[in-house]
């Protein structure tokens, strides 16, 4: 089976990016808190558009500061996810506005050349969105103003990702599941390094985990055709 396309929803911390993803698949994958990085590996999660499957990764906030001393690996993170994406969903907080964490990440995405899409998450309704032309200034356009919350204009953000995705490449199947696994242990005991070995192997990634002495947690799928009978 082909490698789904990816589509990483990228952001600053607390814009929302793991309730979006949430949204999307209309399924809690990401854990949400209102403080800044929870989410530091990369979480992805297929979703299935006009009967073809992409995967979706969630990643860490881009320019958080992490107390664990964790920041530079957050943002490998975020750069594996940028280079393997085949399209950006660009997350910017409508409730906040433009600032200069956005600026200095639309100023990466432009260097990276990812054909990108912002979308002003927190815009409740209409009258939210009248203060989004601000976003333009970025190179992209006025975003897309949606809500996590209340699934509104999610049906855009599909039909974005329908319009620049070659659909007719992506996968129209994912095989199940032959194992679902569970890797449990103390602190320090290797669980991320073991984890990282297994994706590896399968996925040509060895650092899907953020390695540290700190809990960590991370989900993601790996597919793999059957061997032949």
């Amino acid at each position: 089976m082909s490698n789904l396309p990816i589509v990483a929803i990228i952001g600053r911390p607390n814009v929302g990016k793991s309730s979006l993803l949430n949204a999307l698949v209309n399924r809690r994958i990401s854990i949400v808190q209102d403080q800044p990085g929870v989410t530091r590996d990369r979480v992805t999660i297929p979703i299935e558009i006009d009967g073809h499957y992409v995967e979706l990764m969630d990643t860490g906030g881009y320019g958080f500061e992490d107390p664990d001393q964790l920041t530079e690996q957050i943002q490998r993170q975020i750069e594996l996810a940028l280079n393997s994406a085949a399209l950006v969903l660009f997350v910017v907080d409508a409730e906040v506005g433009l600032t200069g964490g956005d600026e200095e990440l639309a100023a990466l995405l432009r260097k990276s050349g990812q054909k990108t899409v912002i979308i002003a998450n927190k815009a409740d309704g209409p009258k939210k969105d009248a203060s989004l032309a601000d976003f333009a200034r970025l190179g992209w356009g006025t975003p897309i103003g949606t809500s996590a919350m209340n699934g509104r204009n999610l049906d855009q953000i599909i039909e974005f990702i329908r319009k620049n995705i070659d659909l007719s490449a992506a996968p129209t199947q994912l095989p199940p599941p032959q194992m679902m696994i569970a890797i449990v242990g103390k602190r320090n005991s290797g669980k991320s390094t073991l984890v990282n070995a297994i994706a590896g192997l399968y996925e040509g990634q060895s650092e899907r985990v953020i390695v540290s002495g700190h809990n960590n947690s991370c989900f993601f799928h790996i597919w793999k055709e059957p061997e032949p009978q």
